[in-house]
């Protein structure tokens, strides 16, 4: 999370909705490690029967 919110950041003064945007963000976001597909689609490709988080 130090890409949107920096290293020691008070999690209480940070309201839901931006936590959950950056939230969404990292999940959402295409990285070279998983071959530039998201921790979303490899999770949802997982655990087929499951609900999606975000």
């Amino acid at each position: 999370m130090t890409r949107r919110r920096p290293k020691g950041t008070d999690f209480k003064k940070v309201s839901r909705k931006k936590f959950r945007e950056t939230t969404e963000w990292i999940n959402n976001y295409p990285r070279k490690m998983f071959g530039f597909h998201t921790a979303a689609e490899l999770f949802a490709a997982a655990f087929p029967g499951l609900p999606a988080l975000c």
